[in-house]
């Protein structure tokens, strides 16, 4: 069998068999493929994730139905909670990091993330400061050994209203 890696022409072709779902024609007509990464696996560690096929099917071998909240959308976009943790290596590799996110940012009514979850700004709560946070607890605590639930309760106070949601 050859390795993943090595066998990236197997993204490729997918992504050019499927390019109608991963690049969707507009209203006028026209596409907007974006940048070459996005179809065209490119393994470098900072665009590794971005491709719209590769980075979405290599979070779900990883961490199966727990990453469904990482990979909630449209396949032709990233969301934002994707990206954030996607896009970082010690975060996506973390089982207890994807187990948090899914407990703090997870609608289990509608099995959507909650409304206002995917804010790329920076305010209590958001994912972007769960990154922040976490980045800052990993130099006291080894949240590497720790679960989803254990991880959600060291998160200080302004994480209350996601936990509450």
């Amino acid at each position: 069998m050859v390795p993943l890696l090595q066998g990236d022409w197997r993204f490729r072709r997918v992504s050019l068999w499927l390019f109608d779902v991963v690049c969707p024609r507009r209203v006028d007509g026209s596409r907007k493929p974006g940048r070459d990464y996005r179809h065209i696996p490119d393994f470098g560690y900072r665009h590794r994730h971005r491709h719209l096929l590769f980075g979405p099917y290599e979070l779900f071998r990883r961490h199966g139905a727990r990453s469904i909240v990482l990979l909630a959308g449209a396949p032709s976009s990233e969301s934002g909670l994707y990206h954030e943790i996607a896009g970082r290596q010690e975060l996506v590799s973390n089982p207890g990091v994807i187990g948090a996110t899914l407990r703090l940012y997870m609608d289990r009514k509608t099995g959507a993330p909650k409304k206002g979850a995917q804010g790329s700004a920076i305010v209590a709560g958001s994912v972007r400061r769960l990154v922040h946070v976490l980045q800052q607890l990993d130099l006291t605590f080894d949240i590497h050994a720790m679960t989803g639930r254990q991880i959600v309760d060291l998160l200080p106070d302004e994480f209350d209203v996601w936990r509450k949601r």
